[in-house]
């Protein structure tokens, strides 16, 4: 009977909370959603890149206001008081929690270890192709274009071609490089999307470097030259130094190198991300110890439902952004990753004792 009550509130829970969460979501990536380059294909992407992330907070947050709302239906119709006046001891109604607890626990486990970071993985190759594209066609011609600092792009003309934009009267000035700044002439260029990089296609030009001491001046039939697009990228791109998209081994390559590198910071966050994910199927299971003397206390009620569960949930997020920055200061990693739960343990036995001892009747 807890089981049907839970169900259909907790399926219905998910779906709202992950539908708001990807909504939410793809609104902050205005540039990219409403964007011209993007495609349709792209936005599939972008949604199915970020599902199993939000996946990962939309489940217990379900979970708590089903099993909430499940044993509150109970508590408002005074069912709790007919299975007390039976015999019926109270842990009977933590055997359905419990074990919906452990097959999200089992789901949290398998989306924080494959499906999280390969779907942000998938998310980052998306949001970088469509913002390189977004640079691409953002370039005007007759203009001075400087969309990536320290690089500015001219040229007279523009012409759509099968390979793409071709351009008529290039102005090309590098400051990137170390030296001189680089300038470049050409009749004609084009420019090409790799992964992390962009080429500059040029043909039938000049290219000119100076210092203090001498200018050096270069004729070409054609040249390409590679502009490095990496850290504007990263900067566009907020999930691209996401820790959440790497994987285990990653994750400990990534500690030890900021280690190397003098960031200590940094390398207590990946290793937060790996604790984070060992421990993150927990809460399910920690959650049924609160849920449900929480929905006996409040008597049912489903104003309560809601209140208590996002009063729950933004004590459960403000304390696991705590433990970042405890990790960051050199607190344990898996003192910080356990942070969030340490009160959900302490509050939910404290109820559950009250609820077990005094019975539903008391409550």
């Amino acid at each position: 009977m807890l089981l049907r009550e839970a169900l259909l509130p907790l399926l219905v829970g998910l779906f709202a909370i992950l539908q708001l969460l990807v909504l939410g979501q793809l609104l902050q990536l205005n540039e990219i959603v409403f964007s011209g380059a993007v495609t349709l294909g792209d936005l599939v992407r972008v949604t199915l890149g970020l599902l199993p992330h939000f996946l990962v907070m939309a489940a217990p947050i379900a979970y708590v206001l089903g099993i909430q709302l499940a044993v509150g239906r109970l508590a408002s119709d005074r069912e709790l008081l007919a299975l007390a006046a039976v015999g019926r001891s109270p842990l009977a109604l933590y055997r359905v929690p419990l074990l919906l607890g452990l097959l999200f626990a089992c789901a949290t486990a398998a989306l924080v270890r494959w499906a999280e970071p390969q779907g942000l993985a998938s998310l980052n190759h998306t949001v970088d192709a469509v913002l390189s594209r977004n640079l691409e066609t953002g370039l005007s011609p007759g203009v001075f274009n400087d969309p990536i600092p320290r690089l500015m792009l001219f040229f007279e003309q523009s012409e759509v071609q099968a390979r793409g934009r071709r351009w008529k009267g290039v102005l090309l000035e590098d400051r990137t490089e170390q030296g001189g700044p680089m300038l470049a002439f050409a009749q004609a260029g084009s420019l090409e999307r790799s992964q992390d990089s962009l080429t500059l296609a040029m043909e039938r030009g000049e290219l000119h470097r100076s210092d203090a001491q001498s200018e050096t001046v270069a004729r070409f039939s054609s040249a390409r030259i590679a502009i490095d697009v990496r850290e504007w990228l990263e900067n566009k791109n907020r999930f691209a130094t996401n820790e959440a998209a790497l994987s285990v081994e990653a994750l400990r390559a990534r500690a030890v190198e900021m280690d190397a590198a003098g960031r200590p910071g940094l390398a207590q966050r990946a290793r937060l991300d790996e604790a984070r994910r060992a421990v993150a199927p927990l809460a399910c299971l920690l959650f049924a110890l609160l849920s449900v003397p929480l929905a006996a206390l409040t008597g049912g009620s489903r104003g309560a439902a809601y209140l208590t569960t996002l009063l729950v949930f933004a004590i459960y997020f403000a304390l696991s952004r705590a433990g970042v920055a405890l990790a960051e200061h050199g607190t344990s990693v898996w003192l910080a990753a356990l942070l969030p739960d340490l009160p959900t343990t302490l509050l939910g036995a404290a109820l559950s004792a009250r609820f077990l001892r005094r019975g539903p009747g008391a409550v």
